[in-house]
This record gives structure tokens, sequence and C-alpha cells, in this order.
């Protein structure tokens, strides 16, 4: 992802002298299980909002 592609460029305007690119992971709860292996907090906080998503969805 690119921090420019948020913004409209009027005609004729040049590409931006700087640039943000990032990478976008997806840390929910089964997913990227070799992220989750290298980084334990990581995997505890995608279990803990697992978790509460379950319970909100219980009511």
């Amino acid at each position: 992802m690119k921090l420019s592609d948020l913004f409209r460029r009027p005609n004729g305007e040049k590409e931006p002298c700087l640039e943000c690119q990032t990478l976008m992971l997806n840390i929910n709860y089964g997913h990227n299980r070799e992220l989750m292996k290298k980084c334990r907090r990581l995997e505890e906080y995608a279990i803990f909002v697992d978790t509460i998503r379950k319970n909100q969805a219980k009511g």
C-alpha cells in the first residue's frame, strides 16, 4: 500500500517527492501462523480479540 494512493492528483501533477509504502498483514486469529509463531504477544492478542468477538456474538 502507498500513502499517495489515498489522495487525488490534479491533471499533470508530478509524483510525490516522498512516498510511504507499507505491507498490511492480517493478524486475526487463524491467519499468518508463521508470524504468530514468531511473536507470542501478537498471537495472544489475536486470541484475546477473537474471544471478545465470540462473546459479543453470544450476547
